[in-house]
Parts: structure tokens; sequence; C-alpha cells
């Protein structure tokens, strides 16, 4: 029997062995420190990626806006061919006949004025069975320029509205971007410095329990030799259970923690994210800080992809505005347009008489369109000044909001800044404290109690100068989302 219990201790130990290589071979364990966080972040930000794609999206929206003012290639060729009963004499023919074959080439061009000029030539074939055409068949070509341009209405910078507004769009879109960038650099931190207050409050947990622990030895000893009571034993054990279920919970948060830090690096999206450890290796060491109030305020306002996007919007209604106005005007249009023509037997003379412009014309006008009545672009116009005169109005609220946000987080770095020092201070006289209570128990001086309480002011020491700490470092983090960096 006794053979057989410790050939199963040793079969229980053998598999023990094998499941822990086991769990070590299938964990990772990546360490970042806070710059590579934010790049791994940024690499896998599926927002980000979206966010570079609008960009794409609105530039091309901008190359569209200028492609309204390029050239444009016409072309044609036609065939006719008609036949019926002749009506004339002078046709000398039963059925008369005629046929037309034509070509046509012309570019034109639009003007950032808002007009448009144009060249087109244009040659043609025609021949018939009449018997009273001298020339037969008959070539006709012509070359004509066209040119026509608004006088008020749709005349000028206007025509770049649409280029404006797409610009517009760009910069937005880039604004944008940069403002998902600063989001995120600003949440990895704080998952960041999450993690490492949650690590850094389980090394507490666990060193509070193995102080519980040396209060439990000392406790037992005392009460063996007759020095101690079996009652402050008793208390030690109790402080001992409570201590391991508070590592359970510091535990948990650290998972919790990770799993979080894991999110904002874009870590989860692997297979075996579940199985990745992610340990951090930076300390919120205290950074200096000397900006003031007012650089600040400068700063966000320039800085802040909110308050840009607001004047980006208020740029764009000016443009809208513009063009509401523009709307209200008569549409007054100049025509005009001059060619010359040939025309011969055969296609030669009739380029040659082409060549000598004997045959020319012109011709040029005005045209005029205005509403009669209620025009509906005086209502636009009215609608576009009320929301120029909201967006001024927003734009004032943003800009004391941003302003306030400023205020208060440069007061919370100081706050901060202090806490750091008042809570090392605490630690210091804590640690003190439970050195000299350990010694009197030892002594017979103190109670247990009273050395786990000096083991409680302890941890609770440590903790606040730790969240101090990271508070510090998270105020800086949100000082430079709200700033820029």
């Amino acid at each position: 029997m006794k053979s057989l219990a410790k050939s199963l201790r040793r079969l229980s130990l053998t598999l023990s062995l094998v499941m822990a290589a086991t769990a070590a071979h299938a964990e990772q364990s990546l360490t970042l420190t806070l710059d590579q966080a934010v790049d791994l972040a940024a690499r896998n930000s599926l927002g980000l990626q979206a966010a570079r794609l609008d960009t794409q999206i609105e530039a091309l929206s901008l190359q569209a806006a200028w492609a309204r003012f390029g050239r444009n290639l016409t072309s044609g060729a036609s065939y006719q061919s008609d036949r019926s009963p002749s009506t004339s004499k002078l046709e000398a023919v039963d059925v008369a006949t005629s046929n037309r074959q034509g070509l046509s080439l012309g570019m034109t061009q639009a003007l950032l004025a808002g007009g448009q000029v144009g060249a087109q030539f244009s040659t043609s074939r025609y021949s018939n069975n009449a018997a009273y055409f001298s020339v037969n068949p008959v070539y006709n070509s012509g070359l004509e320029l066209s040119l026509s341009q608004p006088l008020w209405r749709g005349r000028g910078r206007i025509n770049r509205v649409s280029i404006e507004l797409a610009q517009n769009g760009v910069e937005g879109t880039r604004l944008a971007l940069r403002g998902k960038l600063r989001t995120l650099r600003a949440s990895v931190g704080r998952a960041y410095w999450d993690q490492y207050s949650a690590r850094a409050g389980l090394d507490v947990s666990r060193q509070l329990a193995a102080g519980a622990r040396r209060v439990l030895d000392l406790a037992r000893a005392q009460a063996d030799m007759g020095t101690g009571t079996r009652n402050a034993a008793l208390q030690a054990e109790v402080a001992v259970a409570r201590r391991d279920e508070e590592v359970v919970v510091a535990e948990g948060s650290l998972m919790a923690a990770q799993d979080q830090l894991k999110t904002r690096c874009g870590l989860d999206q692997a297979a075996d994210a579940g199985s990745l450890v992610v340990v951090v290796s930076d300390s919120p060491a205290v950074l200096p800080f000397d900006a003031t109030v007012e650089a600040g305020i400068e700063r966000a306002l320039a800085g802040s992809t909110d308050y840009q996007q607001a004047l980006l919007g208020a740029r764009r209604l000016d443009l809208q505005l513009a063009l509401a106005h523009d709307q209200t005007r008569p549409k007054v249009d100049l025509n005009a347009t001059v060619g010359i023509t040939g025309v011969g037997g055969n296609a030669g003379d009739n380029l040659q008489e082409l060549g000598q412009a004997d045959s020319r014309s012109w011709r040029g006008g005005l045209s005029l369109s205005m509403p009669l009545g209620d025009d509906p672009s005086q209502a636009a116009l009215a609608q576009r000044q009320l929301e120029k005169q909201r967006s001024a109005i927003q734009l004032d609220e943003l800009r004391l909001q941003l302003s306030q946000q400023v205020r208060d987080q440069h007061r919370q770095i100081g706050i901060a800044a202090r806490r750091i020092e008042v809570a090392q201070a605490a630690v210091g006289l804590a640690e003190r404290s439970v050195d000299d209570q350990e010694a009197r128990l030892a002594l017979g001086l103190a109670t247990v109690k009273e050395v786990l309480d000096a083991q409680d002011d302890l941890a609770s020491a440590r903790v606040s100068l730790l969240r101090a700490m990271v508070d510090h470092r998270q105020a800086l983090l949100q000082w430079e989302q709200l700033t820029g960096p």
C-alpha cells in the first residue's frame, strides 16, 4: 500500500509538471513601453484605418471638383440618305435622292471665371441626283470659335466654391484623423497606467498578506510559549484570510486592466489573444510641468480638433452664404461665336477656300433671366445668414468650454503633484510605524491588532502614493489631449 501511494504521488507530481509546462508554453508574454503601446494601437486601430479612407475619399471629391474645369473633347459622325418622288421639273428626275455624310471634332474648356470657350471643326459631303446642281457633290467645311460668359450670376470666384468646399472637406477629414489619433493616444495611456496601477496594487496586497503571515507566525509562537494568547493568533488568522481575499480581487482587477490594454492596442483581434500576457515596463515618474494656463488655452484653440472643425464649419457656411447670395442675382449671359466656312466640289478645293477665310460669320448676344414674384433664393439666403449667426455663437461657446477645461486640467495637474509629495511623506511615516509595532509585538508590548492596523495604514499610504502618481500621469495625458503634444 505504501509503494502504491508513493507511485500515485509520483504520477500526480509528473502530471502537474507536464500541465505547468504546457501552460507556460501556451502563455505568451509581450512587454511594452507606453510609446510602443501607442504605436501598436495606431497600427491596429480600425477607427484610424476608416479615418484614413475618409481622407482619401474627400481627396477624390476635390479632384472631381477641379475636373469640372478641365477640357472636353467632342466628336461626331453622321450619315443621312433621303429618297422621295420629285416635286420639281427642274430636278429632271422622277425620284429625288440625296446623301449627306458629316464629321465633326471639337474641344471645350470651362473657365474659372464661370464661362466656357470652345472650338469645333466640321466637314460634310452632300450629293443628289437633281439636274440643277452645278456642283455635285458639294463639300462644306467650317471652323467655329465660341464663348459664353455670365456677367452677373455665376461670374468670377463664386465658381470656385465647389473646389473650396471640397478642400474644406479634405481638411476636415485630416482634422478628424488627427483627433482620433490624439484620442487613441490618451485612451491607450489611460489603459496603460490603469494596468500599472492594478499591478502595483496587487503587489501591495501581496505585501500586506505576507505581513499578516509574519504576524500570524509570531502570534502562534508566542501562544505556544505562553507569552501570548490563542485569541491573538485567531485575530492574525482572520487577517490572513481577509488579505488573501484582497489578493484574489487584485488579481482579477489586473486581468481586467490587461484586457482593456489589449483591446486599446488592437491585440484582441488575434486568435490567440486570450493567452497573451501584456507587461508594462514604464513607471509613472513625476514629469516636470511648467506650462501656463494662458499658453495652454492658446495651444488648445490651435490644436483642438473640435474647435478647428467648428472653424471649418464656419468657413463652409461662409462659402454657402456667398453661393446663396449669388443665386439671388439676375442671370445675364454673354454669348459670342465667330466662324469661317469653305465650299468646294472636292475636299481639296473645300479646304483651300476654308484657309482663305473669304466666307466668315459672327454672332453675339445677351440673355437675361430673373424671377417674377416670390424668389426662393431669397429665403435660402436668409436661412444661410441665420446659420452663420448660430455658428458664431457656437464657436464662442466652444471657446469658453475649451478654456475652462484647460484651467481645470491645469489645476488637476498641480493638485496631483502636491498629492505625491504628501503621500511620499505618509509612506515614510507608515513604514516607521510598522517597523516599530512589529518590534513591540516581538517584545510583547503591542497587540496583534495594533500591528495589523499599522500594516493596513502602510498599505493605504502606498496605494494613495501610487494613485497620486498615476493620476498625475493621467492628468498630463488629458492635458496633452486638450492642448496637443
